[in-house]
């Protein structure tokens, strides 16, 4: 007869689907007699009032929409998966009373972001559908705002239907330091006495890495001494 001598250790990974639950809050309602109704206990604080979306749905939509890059319709197809029946109307106007309640957290960070001595910032096309005035297919724009220096990053994103110089003057209105960019026109005219530009060594590599793919010489040509130099920064 055999007996066991050890064990042969294996790992697999198992996904369990997302959970929801109901959760069902009781509050007091205080009378001096039986149905002698005078007052009821306050309610818990919640982000969306009289709404039934804990803390937990509301961040999960978020992810979903903006993390993930899921669209609501989506979205309301994932929950009724589940047999939940939450249309994308209602997660759209929670996304808005979201934005409202998170305004003075953003306006900190805003400030804080003007405070630091160094910004960089990019901006990116962006599309909208059913915009009020305007088509499809225009573009619109989210500018990117950074300070990636220090313990505590900061990011920032603004959206604008223009990308014209006073979008930039507007977003920086307040900055005084380094501010990084890339060579964008709209961005002249931040430069000052209190404004630095410098410029993004990402667009300067670009250059050397199209080279180094692309060129017809083979060795330690100039484009990979290049890619190491700016490896090293």
């Amino acid at each position: 007869p055999l007996k066991i001598i050890g064990w042969e250790i294996s790992e697999k990974l198992k996904y369990e689907p997302a959970k929801t639950s109901v959760i069902e809050y009781h509050r007091a309602k205080y009378g001096v007699d039986q149905g002698d109704y005078v007052k009821t206990a306050p309610p818990l604080a919640t982000m969306i009032p009289k709404g039934i979306a804990t803390p937990e749905l509301l961040a999960g939509v978020v992810v979903g929409k903006y993390g993930d890059g899921l669209p609501l319709y989506r979205m309301e197809e994932i929950f009724k998966r589940h047999g939940i029946d939450l249309g994308r109307g209602t997660m759209a106007r929670w996304m808005i009373k979201l934005t409202e309640k998170c305004l003075p957290v953003w306006n900190v960070l805003s400030d804080r972001l003007h405070d630091a001595f160094y910004n960089a910032v990019d901006e990116t096309r962006v599309q909208v559908l059913k915009e009020s005035g305007r088509k499809a297919e225009a573009d619109s724009w989210m500018f990117v705002r950074s300070s990636p220096f220090g313990p505590e990053k900061i990011v920032l994103f603004d959206y604008s239907v223009s990308r014209a110089g006073h979008v930039a003057k507007q977003l920086f209105a307040e900055f005084k330091g380094y501010l990084q960019c890339d060579e964008l026109s709209i961005y002249d005219c931040l430069e000052s006495d209190t404004v630095t530009r410098v410029g993004c060594n990402m667009h300067g590599r670009r250059g050397f890495d199209k080279a180094f793919v692309s060129g017809a010489r083979e060795g330690k040509t100039l484009a990979e001494m290049g890619l190491i130099f700016y490896k090293k920064i």
